[in-house]
């Protein structure tokens, strides 16, 4: 169903004596609205980090990268309210050259529960078969990390 992001094996930021408290996902998927070329494209996500985020790496940013076929200019992307985790800042950075989204985490996110978010992009001129997406994460003083690591495709149209 929609995207699975593998586990990521625990590292240790650069300097640091200690392994990182998150070492993958426990749960990921994204699943679109819309692949008709030119069309306006809801993006819905759930990511729930293994071992939560801890309120000393905040803010931790989390990027999804490899959303192709975007006509959105890269800047600001309000995330949905209603459909977004109180603990994600509604303002997110869209670079279209990458491909990416970069999310803030804002507040500490226990084990176990969920990011889910939601924001729009207008899809190009021509309809994009399905985006095979990476997922990671940084959290300040690099107390949380997660490497960039494979998800399994973004499917067109909702599908799953």
């Amino acid at each position: 169903r929609g995207i699975l992001i593998a586990r990521q094996p625990a590292d240790r930021a650069p300097g640091a004596a200690s392994p990182l408290l998150v070492a993958g996902w426990a749960e990921a998927w994204a699943r679109q609205s819309n692949s008709t070329g030119g069309a306006a494209n809801n993006i819905t996500a759930r990511l729930v980090p293994s071992s939560g985020v801890p309120a000393g790496s905040l803010p931790a940013l989390i990027t999804v990268a490899g959303v192709r076929g975007a006509a959105t200019p890269s800047g600001a992307v309000r995330l949905h309210p209603g459909n977004t985790s109180e603990a994600l800042s509604l303002d997110a950075s869209w670079n279209l050259t990458a491909g990416a989204l970069v999310l803030s985490v804002v507040s500490a996110v226990p084990r176990g529960e969920g990011l889910n978010f939601s924001f729009e992009l207008t899809n190009g001129a021509s309809p994009q078969g399905a985006a095979n997406l990476t997922t990671s994460a940084e959290g300040a003083g690099g107390v949380f990390a997660i490497r960039p690591g494979p998800v399994a495709p973004l499917l067109p149209g909702g599908a799953e």
